[in-house]
């Protein structure tokens, strides 16, 4: 009996303390069936905000909400707004010094203004999330933050610096046997490669 008891006591536990991180995962969820089914947004945003405010202070739960809307709203085209909700979600954990997931906030501006063409500024707010992950020692972050750099000086025709972040990014990406995460990449780099090394 006691040990029955200990059991009901340690799954409770548990469930509560992992709910929000299995409600995030959720949320995460509904935004890749919004991205697939646009014609159900208005009952799948409800699910969305149901979840939401059941976690006021969920650090987990408000990542998910902010920097999925945020990437939605960029996909749609909705770059002001975008930029409205990933102002939120960085004073958000700003004020919880939360520093770590300020990255992922500065890599969301990045890829609003590098929608609106606003390629310099871009690069300083991934340069700030570059500085954060490189901080914490989060290799993989900065070796994908680097990859978009490379893309954006690509975009430039500024093959130099685009090289420089590119090989420092594949150099990683390859040493560690992340290949395949990201087609796009592999093809840049090699475009890259292929302009700068003969003048090295």
């Amino acid at each position: 009996m006691k040990k029955a008891f200990f059991l009901v006591l340690f799954f409770s536990i548990f469930f509560s303390k992992g709910n929000t991180n299995l409600d995030s995962v959720s949320i995460s969820v509904f935004f890749d069936k919004l991205n697939q089914l646009p014609e159900k947004k208005d009952s799948l945003f409800k699910e969305i905000l149901k979840i939401y405010n059941q976690h006021p202070s969920s650090k987990s739960v408000h990542d998910a909400y902010f920097y999925n809307l945020a990437k939605y709203l960029i996909f749609t085209g909705q770059t002001d707004s975008a930029k409205v909700v990933a102002n939120t979600g960085y004073n958000f954990f700003a004020n919880k010094k939360d520093t770590l997931r300020l990255a992922k906030y500065h890599n969301l501006t990045a890829m609003i203004l590098a929608y609106d063409r606003k390629f310099y500024e871009a690069i300083e707010e991934y340069k700030k999330a570059l500085e954060i992950y490189d901080h914490f020692n989060q290799p993989y972050q900065s070796a994908l933050i680097k990859s978009n750099i490379a893309n954006i000086f690509f975009s430039l025709l500024d093959y130099s610096n685009a090289y420089k972040y590119s090989r420092d990014a594949y150099l990683y990406l390859k040493s560690n046997q992340r290949f395949g995460v990201s087609t796009c990449h592999w093809q840049h780099s090699w475009i890259i490669f292929d302009k700068i090394e003969p003048t090295r």
